[in-house]
Order: C-alpha cells, then sequence, then structure tokens
C-alpha cells in the first residue's frame, strides 16, 4: 500500500513538471512569436517612410521647379520693363542734351567749342544733336503744300550741326573748306577758341 502511494506521488511529480515544463515552453515560443512580429512590423515601417521620403522629395522637387519656373519668367518680365523704360530715359536724355546744343548753337557756339568744354567728341555732340532735330521734326505738324519748305528748313538746321569744322592753325587761321562757302549750307564755320565758355 505504501509503494502505490510513493508512486503515484512521483507520477504526479513528473506530470507537474512536465506541464511546468510545457508552459514555459508555449511562453517563450509566444515571446519568440510577439519579437518577431515587432521586428518585421518595425521593418515594414522603416521601407514606409523610405517610399514616403522619396514622394515627398519628388513632389518637393517639382514644387520648387514650378517656382524657379515662375520666378525666371517673372524676372525676365521685369528685366523687359526695366530694359525699355532705361531705353526710353536715354532717349529722353539724349533729346533733351541735343536740345542743349541745338541752343548753344543758336547762341554762337560753334561744334568743336561746344566739344572741348563739355569732355565729349565732336561726333557725340553732333550725333546728339541731329537726334534733337530728328526728333523736333518728328513732332511739328507740317501744313498743306509746305511739305518743300520744310524739308528745306530741317536740311538747313541738320547741316549746321553736322557742319565738319575747321582745321585751326598756328595764328588763329582756320583752313577753308573743300567744298566752298558760297552755297551757305554745310559751309565751315570759323574757329573758334575752345577757352570761350558756354552761354548762358
Amino acid at each position: 500500500m505504501a509503494n502505490a502511494t510513493t508512486k503515484h506521488a512521483v507520477k504526479q511529480r513528473v506530470l507537474e513538471a512536465r506541464r511546468a515544463e510545457k508552459a514555459a515552453r508555449e511562453a517563450r515560443e509566444a515571446a519568440i512569436v510577439d519579437g518577431l512580429s515587432e521586428f518585421l512590423a518595425e521593418v515594414d515601417r522603416a521601407a514606409a517612410v523610405g517610399t514616403k521620403l522619396e514622394d515627398q522629395v519628388a513632389a518637393a522637387r517639382a514644387k520648387a521647379l514650378e517656382r524657379v519656373e515662375r520666378i525666371e519668367q517673372e524676372t525676365e518680365e521685369r528685366i523687359a520693363k526695366l530694359t525699355e523704360a532705361a531705353r526710353e530715359e536715354t532717349a529722353r536724355c539724349e533729346r533733351a542734351a541735343g536740345e542743349a546744343v541745338m541752343r548753344l548753337r543758336e547762341q554762337g557756339e560753334t561744334v568743336t567749342a561746344i566739344a572741348s568744354q563739355t569732355g565729349q567728341s565732336q561726333n557725340r555732340v553732333r550725333e546728339l544733336g541731329k537726334l534733337a532735330t530728328t526728333a523736333q521734326g518728328a513732332t511739328e505738324v507740317v501744313p498743306m503744300g509746305s511739305a518743300d519748305t520744310c524739308g528745306a528748313s530741317e536740311d538747313a538746321e541738320s547741316a549746321g550741326v553736322n557742319a565738319e569744322e575747321p582745321d585751326v592753325v598756328p595764328g588763329g587761321g582756320a583752313v577753308a573748306a573743300s567744298d566752298g562757302a558760297g552755297d551757305g549750307v554745310g559751309a565751315e564755320e570759323p574757329a573758334v577758341d575752345t577757352a570761350t565758355s558756354l552761354s548762358a
């Protein structure tokens, strides 16, 4: 009887040990499954983050490219406006300078004197004077039947501005133009001392 009791107790201990071992093994396996699941989930999230980043970078670059194109277009339009404004301002200033040349010519100053006292070349002075003459002729209203008279007047003014200055020789004399002074228009002007001041 005692042997039977002892055998039964031993069997119970073995069964309990096996159940405990099984429970521990199942717990370990469950922990491993949880760990593997967490690992794969994080790997998938990392891949998703990389894909999302690529999409965001592509979208940002496309938006930046659109912005650059818009800025370049606006810049070109702005440059065109500035260029046109500068051209108009330059033309206005040159016309005003030419009008000043014409007034000085009417007051008796020669192209040589104007050039020497302003530091400009004679060609530049003549060019500006011609611009003023052309602008003045374009703004004048020409009556019917007076085209010939107007044309002759404009030619005379142009000849006065564009006339070549005589070469100055020692002693204050001037070399006469080869065209001669008989025709009146385009005749060479007498030499003027370069120290002559501009008339007010």
